[in-house]
């Protein structure tokens, strides 16, 4: 099954200064070139960008001292820690007129009742992709996430898997795999998928990202 998140457009407590520069903390290759040129054009603004490829990365990075971001991009997962450490400034809502048009499911969340500190940006999943004729050829399964999971699929493949390096996707994939629910409760079952990670793992070539958009 397809994992899904939440993106979210965060103000950062720690706010840049430079006039005429918006400093944006974002994922890679989140936001195109041609869509970054029209909105410093609209805006008569230049936009500034710094990448990072997971959620512990860039809140360890802002924990180091990290500042002069006007705008950070994380999951939906990740705010109610930068709350806690109040990292984040309240919304002003009167300047989001648009702010209405967002539908009403994907407003006023666990993480951030009332959306004080953030508003929803984008709606992901996390998905198989695959070359189809190399699939074809191979004969494998298209349609289960048992082929990044199971030897007897991987070894067909072995050394050409990339998986996304974040235990909250990997973790949720292999729970979804067992048939279990992401918010279970039983360590046994939490173990289980543990140990398909573990015997998968040396079929993989790496954790990563970005470098499968690359």
């Amino acid at each position: 099954m397809a994992r899904l998140l939440v993106l979210l457009a965060l103000f950062y407590a720690g706010l840049a200064h430079a006039e005429g520069t918006l400093y944006l903390y974002n994922w890679n290759n989140y936001i195109s070139q041609a869509t970054v040129e029209r909105f410093e054009a609209q805006c008569r603004c230049r936009l500034k960008q710094d990448y990072y490829s997971d959620n512990e990365e860039m809140l360890a990075k802002l924990e180091a001292g990290a500042a002069g971001y006007d705008i950070i991009v994380p999951t939906g997962n990740a705010v109610e820690s930068l709350v806690r450490r109040g990292a984040l400034r309240p919304v002003d809502k009167s300047l989001l007129p648009h702010l209405k048009n967002i539908k009403p499911d994907y407003l006023d969340t666990w993480f951030d009742p009332g959306n004080r500190y953030s508003v929803p940006y984008a709606y992901t999943v996390t998905l198989i992709g695959y070359n189809v004729e190399k699939m074809r050829a191979l004969k494998l399964p298209t349609d289960t996430w048992a082929l990044i999971f199971e030897p007897n699929y991987l070894e067909k493949i072995k050394g050409r898997v990339t998986v996304l390096n974040s235990q909250r996707e990997l973790m949720a994939a292999a729970m979804k795999y067992l048939g279990y629910g992401v918010h279970e409760k039983d360590p046994a079952k939490w173990e289980q998928a543990k140990q398909l990670i573990l015997r998968a793992k040396p079929y993989w070539a790496t954790f990563s990202n970005s470098t499968y958009i690359k």
